[in-house]
């Protein structure tokens, strides 16, 4: 019993540790675009920002800044429900390489922009249980992460295999490979906590706002989808994203 309440004393510890820490990073985020937004809205009301010009670069300025706020907000939002299992998700079959197909052409704007090949293969019938969208914004997620890390020149691999390891069923896995710069070992085991970010390498600018959530949103999907997510990393060689998923009933009948 002792045993028992100490355990369960710490559990709650560490609950309340982390609480508190993820009001410091929330609090953190949200003061640089609250500073900039009563800046410059005091400037427009105390006529500072004099002229057609500062007044238009004032209201863009609290423009982005409230999208970035609001862009936190939804991120932050939208993990709690994926980790409380809160939120509604769609249960049908989902084709991978249609899938990849679409991430490959929503991500070539802003893969060419990096000026990094983005190559997408998979196998046509891998098909999966789940929620397309969450899915796409999974891997979209780890894409994005790894053309930011990846400078011009670099590539991007996503490939979707079917895989048996042993006795266990047969599985869909996605594997999303760079060629950047790595990830340091010490940084490597806390890369998807939330609000974990590393330095940006790729010369590329990056129109979505940064908050260190994408991969810890994309954990929290794959292992609503009954998956896991895991990753490698060899500094100055790339990393690598491994996604294992059950494949549907019907796939792993093929066995």
């Amino acid at each position: 019993l002792v045993r028992a309440f100490n355990a369960m004393l710490e559990r709650l510890t560490a609950t309340y540790a982390a609480q508190r820490t993820l009001l410091a990073n929330i609090a953190h985020e949200l003061r640089t675009p609250l500073t900039s937004i009563q800046g410059y809205a005091q400037a427009l009301r105390d006529s500072a920002a004099d002229g057609p010009a500062a007044r238009e670069t004032a209201l863009a300025v609290i423009g982005e800044e409230t999208q970035r706020m609001t862009e936190l907000v939804n991120q932050i939002l939208q993990l709690s429900r994926l980790e409380s299992g809160q939120l509604d998700m769609q249960h049908a079959p989902v084709a991978l390489a249609p899938l990849l197909e679409r991430l490959d052409h929503a991500l070539a704007p802003q893969a060419s922009a990096a000026n990094v090949t983005v190559t997408t293969t998979a196998l046509a019938a891998l098909v999966v249980d789940g929620d397309a969208e969450l899915l796409t914004q999974a891997l979209g997620n780890l894409v994005a992460n790894a053309l930011r890390h990846t400078p011009a020149g670099g590539e991007v691999a996503v490939t979707a295999t079917r895989v048996v390891s042993g006795s266990a069923a047969a599985s869909a896995r996605i594997v999303v490979r760079d060629t950047g710069t790595g990830i340091a070992a010490d940084e490597l085991e806390h890369i998807f906590e939330r609000f974990q970010r590393g330095v940006d390498t790729a010369d590329a600018t990056h129109a979505a706002p940064r908050f260190g959530l994408g991969l810890a949103i994309a954990r929290a999907i794959v292992q609503q989808h009954g998956g896991t997510l895991s990753v490698s990393s060899v500094q100055g060689a790339g990393t690598t994203f491994t996604i294992d998923l059950p494949l549907t009933s019907e796939e792993q009948a093929i066995d």
